[in-house]
């Protein structure tokens, strides 16, 4: 028995050169992935950006004018035309339905439009919303609200 077990273990399991061949290998992949995995990290936020194209998730509300204000108070510029209030009510919508048509010119608030209004027409809207709050919209357009008393 003592002859068997040196013949196995000069011969060994696997030959010396294959074993050497498959460690090497290894090594390179471990170094291949450790150097994607870096690189990935680098370059994290070029990868890896979310963009959310409708009003969920947007927590910058728009501050609604009061109505002693001047009715025809600036509400925001967008695109270069200047916004007024169309109306001074709150207009309730689901979030989810509200499609992110651009930010204002000071890129402080989302402009929205209705998605179904955009979908339909397969164009610009013509109704544009501002933010109050969850759920919440103020409708904005580019002529100045007239109110006779």
């Amino acid at each position: 028995m003592g002859q068997y077990q040196s013949a196995n273990l000069s011969t060994g399991v696997f030959a010396e050169r294959p074993a050497r061949r498959i460690g090497w290998v290894l090594i390179v992949v471990l170094a291949a992935l450790t150097t994607f995995a870096f690189v990935g990290r680098q370059h994290r936020a070029q990868l890896e950006t979310v963009e959310q194209v409708t009003a969920v998730g947007d927590t910058t509300y728009f501050k609604m004018p009061e109505m002693t204000e001047k009715p025809s108070a600036l509400a925001v510029s967008f695109q270069g035309k200047q916004l007024y209030p169309a109306s001074f009510k709150r207009m309730g919508n689901r979030d989810s339905r509200m499609l992110r048509v651009g930010t204002d010119d000071s890129g402080a608030y989302g402009i929205y439009a209705v998605r179904e209004a955009i979908d339909a027409r397969k164009k610009e809207a013509e109704e544009l919303y501002l933010k109050l709050g969850p759920d919440e919209y103020l409708n904005v357009r580019s002529e100045a609200l007239q109110i006779t008393r």
